[in-house]
């Protein structure tokens, strides 16, 4: 193989985009294609929607809007299954038009569904959206797993002291 050659293979892989490296974690719906599928909603405002204008790949996208200060919008990913110190890395895309509104959170729980805070009450560790003008970005988020994790959820919530509007889509989780 010459070294142009293996130049070029190499400048092929860094601009794969691809999924995260480590075992792929069993997300049954990461872009939406079957709607709701794989995900719960609980939303004290009003529920996401699904549109192909909120797709940044394939047919459907998640639409999140929050047009009330005093109720927030959430929902959840289906439980994936973690070990005490394993890494768990998420990788998704979004966008907004909106000041901070939201966020994207790893949610860890005990085998009985508990959800782990820190010792101090922490929260759990979460990529805010931030407005990147109606252009698709894409977020990482990166955590271990703590002592008695048995599951890591992904949280997609509004701020309930917040306003507005995002799309969501191709969310990739890996478990290492």
């Amino acid at each position: 193989m010459t070294k142009i050659s293996v130049l070029m293979a190499c400048l092929a892989l860094l601009a794969f985009q691809g999924p995260l490296s480590g075992n792929d974690a069993a997300l049954s719906n990461p872009g939406f294609e079957k709607n709701l599928e794989g995900w719960k909603v609980s939303s004290a405002g009003p529920p996401p929607s699904l549109s192909g204008q909120a797709a940044h790949e394939g047919n459907l996208g998640l639409h999140l809007s929050d047009p009330d200060a005093e109720t927030s919008c959430h929902l959840s990913s289906d439980s994936v299954p973690v070990d005490p110190g394993q890494k768990v890395k998420l990788a998704f895309w979004a966008r907004s038009s909106s000041p901070v509104f939201m966020g994207v959170s790893l949610s860890f729980r005990t085998q009985k569904g508990k959800w782990i805070t820190g010792e101090n009450d922490e929260k759990p560790p979460t990529c805010a959206i931030q407005n990147s003008h109606g252009e698709w970005r894409r977020y990482e988020l990166e955590a271990t797993a703590p002592d008695a994790a048995a599951a890591v959820v992904i949280w997609i919530h509004s701020y309930k002291t917040t306003i507005g509007e995002a799309d969501l889509d191709d969310f990739d989780l890996a478990v290492q």
